[in-house]
């Protein structure tokens, strides 16, 4: 695809999703409100990626019989991590990132492995796709839950092996506070020993909690097509402009 046309993909995804009336988090719930600026940020990043190529890995967490959280309605966040993060690949690719998934479908990475087993080699299996691609940024997808449910909106934490994980987290944090939750003002933290991935992971690598599903009113609209969509924007959005500060030349 070349770059006009990545241009002009991005910029249907994109306008798509943020020109409108949007959903936007608040203390009580949603509120609405309109935001045109985001696509200036595709064409932005597109002019100045010609110089570099990039790689990003996607980890959509949980799967297989790990269905990770799970919202008062029943959905599982395995299915809802897929889909942001398959979502998030295509609006990459359309921008000329190279995109790799830790997983495609409903199965976890614990082929072969025996019960009491499986989620260490799952974690294991996707450590070693990060570490096959050194140089490639690494976001690994997740949900959140509590035992407030008035606990809501995105948090992202990074691996403290790196300096630039922190940088990369800033920039998903600002993307979603400017595009998506204005009024979320929960910092980017430094992952401890409990996030294996990132405890263990080299370079570059954040992990986004997307969502709480413990909250009924985000979990509601984490269940519909449009806001996973808006979610995967915000995470794209907050992909380029690291790529444009930090990578491009």
């Amino acid at each position: 695809m070349g770059k006009r046309a990545r241009v002009c993909m991005i910029f249907l995804l994109l306008t798509g999703l943020f020109s409108g009336t949007m959903l936007f988090l608040s203390g009580e719930g949603f509120v609405y409100r309109k935001n045109e600026a985001v696509t200036a940020q595709a064409e932005l990043v597109t002019d100045r990626m010609t110089a570099v190529r990039t790689t990003v890995i996607l980890d959509a967490g949980h799967g297989g019989e790990d269905g990770g959280a799970v919202s008062s309605a029943g959905a599982a966040e395995k299915s809802l991590n897929l889909s942001i993060a398959l979502t998030l690949g295509d609006m990459l690719s359309s921008c000329g990132v190279d995109v790799i998934y830790t997983r495609t479908d409903d199965n976890g990475l614990y082929d072969g492995a025996v019960a009491g087993h499986r989620k260490m080699t799952d974690l294991k299996n996707r450590l070693a796709v990060r570490r096959a691609y050194p140089d490639a940024l690494f976001l690994s997808i997740h949900m959140n839950t509590f035992s407030d449910p008035r606990c809501h909106g995105m948090q992202v934490f990074y691996s403290d092996n790196d300096p630039t994980s922190k940088e990369l987290a800033e920039c998903l944090r600002q993307a979603n506070h400017t595009y998506l939750q204005t009024d979320n003002s929960r910092a980017v933290k430094a992952a401890d020993a409990s996030i294996y991935l990132l405890d263990r992971a080299e370079g570059t690598a954040v992990l986004a909690e997307c969502g709480f599903l413990s909250n009924p009113t985000e979990a509601a609209h984490l269940l519909t097509a449009e806001y996973r969509e808006q979610t995967a924007a915000v995470l794209c959005v907050g992909i380029l402009n690291y790529i444009k500060e930090y990578c491009a030349p």
